[in-house]
């Protein structure tokens, strides 16, 4: 037995939907259909380094693995964390607050 809504079959008697618009996708893709969506990530980055300089922003090399990244940075020095944009090269500018030095930071990314 299908499904109407105002007379138009939505969900037809194989269970599957029809004349229904305005889905949303993940990634473009289409949620619909069977099986389950993937939701893990295929590898992970970590580093840490210090900076022992007093307030000011300052440019870190993480590397090439890095590239073009969301990176996260976590330490004293940026307040708790920062989500950053690591440029194609794999640096990422780091803002430093406060003047405790050193400050040590860990930072990770998923591709």
């Amino acid at each position: 037995m299908s499904i109407k809504v105002g007379g138009t079959s939505v969900i037809s008697d194989s269970r599957v939907l029809e004349n229904v618009t305005g889905l949303k996708t993940v990634n473009s893709t289409s949620v619909l259909g069977s099986g389950n969506i993937d939701t893990s990530v295929s590898s992970s980055l970590a580093t840490s380094f210090t900076l022992s300089k007093s307030s000011g922003t300052y440019t870190v090399a993480l590397g090439s693995s890095f590239a073009n990244t969301h990176v996260i940075l976590v330490g004293t020095g940026v307040g708790g964390y920062q989500a950053l944009n690591a440029d194609s090269s794999g640096n990422i500018s780091v803002t430093q607050s406060g003047s405790d030095d050193p400050q040590s930071y860990s930072c990770f990314t998923f591709i």
